[in-house]
């Protein structure tokens, strides 16, 4: 009878034990770690992406409104130039009121002149980007 009361006293104390082991403790310390890892990576890319929209949101407002310009002022042209040099492609376009527009594509990069009287001034410049993968 001793024998069965401490085994019974046993087991009533492992039943009563509280809290958890160190080994338990390290799995959940590293599967925490594990998955602040991988959200850190989603996070960064979700940042990437957030910025490349941001960009190319941008470039098609600079797009859009160059787009417009450039309607406006062909409709009003009376005569046309393209000029291909090495630093791009210029469409030079004389205006009725003898004013002259210039567009200008380099690399990734339209910008359209206005030129009156001999002076140029550079009316919008547009970046356009490649997007990043």
């Amino acid at each position: 009878m001793m024998r069965s009361q401490r085994l019974h006293r046993s087991r009533e104390v492992v039943s009563r034990r509280r809290g958890a082991t160190l080994t338990e403790l390290m799995v959940v310390v590293s599967l925490s770690g594990i998955i602040l890892g991988i959200a850190g990576v989603l996070m960064q890319q979700m940042l990437r992406a957030d910025r490349a929209l941001a960009r190319c949101a941008e470039t098609a407002a600079h797009l859009s409104r160059l787009e417009s310009l450039f309607r406006r002022d062909a409709w009003d042209a009376t005569r046309a130039e393209i000029v291909a040099n090495p630093e791009g492609t210029r469409l030079d376009l004389e205006q009725s009121d003898g004013s002259r527009v210039s567009y200008q594509s380099a690399g990734h990069i339209l910008r359209r002149y206005v030129v009156l009287d001999g002076n140029a001034s550079v009316g919008r410049t547009v970046y356009v980007r490649r997007i990043e993968k």
